[in-house]
């Protein structure tokens, strides 16, 4: 029984670990683009504003009538 409680717990923290490198790669990442786009003279806060501004809203149809009607 201690030993079946062992292997999940080992195989929990192995999976925790490799979350963890996921994340802390994909944040190196992230620094490394961030660094390449202030080289470049671009500032990430204005990369997400013209991402936002590419954005357009779609009008909305009028509410269709009840097939139904209840008395």
């Amino acid at each position: 029984m201690l030993e079946k409680l062992e292997v999940v717990v080992n195989e929990r923290r192995e999976e925790e670990q490799a979350m963890q490198a996921e994340i802390e790669e994909r944040q190196q990442k992230l620094q490394k683009y961030r660094e390449l786009l202030i080289a470049d003279g671009i500032d990430p806060t204005d990369l997400l504003e013209a991402a936002g501004a590419s954005k357009t809203g779609r009008a909305k149809r009028a509410a269709r009538p009840a097939k139904i009607f209840i008395r």
